[in-house]
């Protein structure tokens, strides 16, 4: 919630993120879509954090600032592709277990999910943090049978 409210003060618009937007365009063309994983996954992700979240909590509200101009950063490698001299440090309250939780196992998960579906053409839409270093989405998927 207050990672939405700071994207929205940047300037950033809900109705106008990928997520939103790819879901409207499957609508409109009668498209499937399939979520890797719905709320209630997510709110059980949220309970599985160290301290209740509490270290994400405090990193959100000491560090508000940098973690915006971290996000802009995802946000521009989103548009642009990632810089090859440029990269991203963590969200100072996410540490290792936080990461692993939130980004690198749900990653695994997602990758477990795609290679379960029927051979086709899909799309697929993540966040920014899921898409680059060594346990990315796409790396995953790369070296995966």
């Amino acid at each position: 919630m207050l990672q939405a409210m700071q994207a929205e003060r940047s300037g950033l618009k809900s109705e106008f993120g990928i997520d939103y937007q790819s879901i409207l365009t499957a609508r409109e063309k009668a498209l499937s879509v399939i979520e890797l994983e719905g709320a209630d996954k997510q709110m059980a992700l949220l309970k599985r954090l160290p301290e209740e979240g509490l270290p994400l909590l405090r990193d959100t509200l000491t560090h508000w600032r940098a973690n915006q101009r971290l996000m802009l950063i995802m946000v521009r490698w989103w548009l642009n592709e990632k810089p090859q001299r440029e990269t991203l440090q963590l969200p100072y309250g996410m540490g290792d277990e936080i990461y692993r939780i939130m980004v690198t196992e749900r990653n695994r998960d997602w990758a477990k999910r795609l290679n379960a579906l029927p051979k086709g053409n899909y799309v697929v839409v993540v966040g920014a943090l899921h898409l680059f270093g060594e346990q990315s989405l796409p790396e995953i998927l790369r070296v995966s049978p």
